[in-house]
């Protein structure tokens, strides 16, 4: 029974390879840009649905700054139209927060 499949697909190759080939060669195309666009709308979902609907932004200011320069900056960013939340967190609460999360998820490689 397989040597007689066998055989056929021989013969059918032998006699229309041309037109065997192109078939072939659409099939994998098709197939390949189906997979494709899916694995691209499956990724982009879950890059969205990790991002959310907001973009965070971390400025780190140097130890030594002074009360009125962190001020400064704070209101310069304040004042941005697109800016709608502005939080400070000093150095030992977010070494606390990144402990914190290194305890859940595991270390930050």
């Amino acid at each position: 029974m397989i040597s007689e499949i066998a055989a056929i697909l021989r013969r059918s190759w032998q006699s229309h390879f041309w037109t065997n080939l192109a078939t072939t060669a659409i099939l994998t195309l098709s197939f390949s840009l189906i997979l494709g666009a899916i694995l691209v709308t499956t990724n982009m979902a879950r890059l969205f649905s990790v991002w959310g609907d907001e973009i965070q932004i971390t400025v780190y200011l140097k130890d030594n700054i002074s009360a009125d320069d962190e001020r400064a900056a704070k209101t310069t960013i304040e004042n941005q139209a697109e800016i709608e939340r502005v939080q400070f967190i000093d150095k030992n609460s977010a070494a606390a927060l990144l402990k914190k999360v290194c305890r859940l998820t595991g270390p930050i490689l």
